[in-house]
């Protein structure tokens, strides 16, 4: 059943003049995203996020064009309109990313994989094609095809150059008042700038509400790094704990905190804790 499945999707990207991949949080659940940064690099296909994949791909990968929704990179957005077709995997199709479902992806022949059978036919968006399986043997499974038939999607490099075209206008688009900018910093400037002072090594938290979207559409990730945050949970103050975890978890990495100013009061107990643990967090308050 999945080698008719995975000869089918191989079949479609061939026949497709702009395909696009849509990865959202199945795919780091079910330990994919190193064989996905394989799949891509070999078939060269353009790919988008959820916000649950944004530290997937580091920002600077030629075939990335963000992380989709209302609150994602512009240029994402536009990648999945213009696609004809859109290879979804491990994605709930919620409010987050879709910000209208009767125009999402209207050009396009939607095709869905994931574990659960629920996941398919309860979010916002009814695909054409609903393949349940799990992640860590289709992913696989389809990159190993793809090299026995070395499948290289040669054929849609105009497509490449535009998805290319559109990251370069779109990706990051500064929407502060320019009557703000002698008062205030741009807090799209401010998530530019905190990437470039991270390493490849270090881990971002950013707490939830707006300051979290400023983050997902200016911060750069670097490869290896990630970006953890509550995503469509999104409570108030979970960043500033959460970071305490984060340590605990991964002592020798650098931790940054971003996280609104009402946020911060509601959990600011836990500074005690951190004095108290010798906890090293950069915490960043974006009032």
């Amino acid at each position: 059943r999945i080698a008719k499945a995975v000869e089918r999707v191989l079949a479609e990207l061939q026949s497709a003049k702009k395909p696009v991949m849509l990865l959202g949080g199945g795919v780091r659940l079910s330990n994919q995203v190193n064989t996905m940064r394989e799949l891509t690099d070999f078939l060269r296909l353009p790919v988008v996020t959820t916000w649950g994949g944004i530290d997937f791909f580091e920002s600077e990968y030629p075939l990335y064009g963000g992380n989709i929704g209302r609150t994602g990179n512009k240029s994402a957005v536009q990648m999945v309109q213009a696609s004809d077709l859109l290879l979804a995997l491990g994605v709930r199709f919620t409010t987050k990313e879709i910000i209208d479902e009767k125009k999402f992806a209207e050009r396009a022949k939607i095709i869905a994989v994931d574990i659960d059978r629920g996941e398919l036919e309860e979010g916002l968006i009814n695909p054409a094609e609903k393949l349940q399986f799990d992640l860590k043997v289709f992913v696989p499974k389809l990159l190993k095809v793809a090299r026995e038939k070395s499948l290289r999607l040669e054929h849609i490099e105009p497509w490449r150059k535009e998805m290319q075209d559109m990251k370069a206008k779109w990706y990051t688009i500064d929407m502060t008042r320019p009557e703000t900018a002698d008062r205030y910093v741009s807090p799209y400037h401010f998530g530019e700038a905190l990437s470039e002072a991270m390493g490849p090594e270090d881990i971002l938290v950013a707490d939830c509400g707006v300051n979290l979207m400023w983050m997902a559409q200016s911060f750069k990730v670097k490869r290896g790094q990630r970006f953890l945050s509550a995503w469509g949970c999104s409570p108030m103050s979970y960043a500033f704990p959460a970071s305490i975890g984060v340590h605990l978890a991964r002592p020798n990495a650098k931790v940054a905190v971003t996280i609104g100013d009402g946020a911060m009061l509601m959990n600011s107990q836990e500074l005690q804790t951190v004095v108290f643990n010798k906890v090293p967090l950069k915490i960043f308050v974006v009032n």
